[in-house]
């Protein structure tokens, strides 16, 4: 019967002892994908800043490409209005030269 008993309290021993090793190694495990789940987060918020960043940096250069466009067109708009009146703007300034050569010598 001792022996018996003592079979089973070496039979327990052993049992703790395989599950406590099952619980390091499990532990070991869980701190290694931790870690790497960390790695991997860190790696992918570092990718995603940088897609950020050059998207910001093309936003920005396609958006000075359009003002420069923008400009550029009202620029040409704007000589043209100029031509196509200058008839006009001639005749205007001599009404205005007239008048105030007229005004003087009143």
């Amino acid at each position: 019967m001792e022996e018996v008993i003592n079979e089973i309290l070496e039979i327990e021993k052993k049992a703790e002892q395989i599950v406590g090793d099952a619980r390091d190694k499990a532990a070991g495990i869980v701190a290694k994908a931790e870690g790497k789940a960390a790695g991997l987060l860190k790696n992918t918020q570092a990718d995603a800043d940088k897609i950020m960043r050059n998207a910001l940096q093309s936003a920005q250069k396609e958006a000075e490409r359009e003002r420069e466009r923008i400009l550029k067109e009202a620029e040409e708009k704007g000589k043209g209005l100029f031509e196509r009146e200058q008839e006009k703007i001639d005749k205007i300034v001599e009404d205005i030269v007239d008048i105030v050569v007229q005004t003087e010598f009143q």
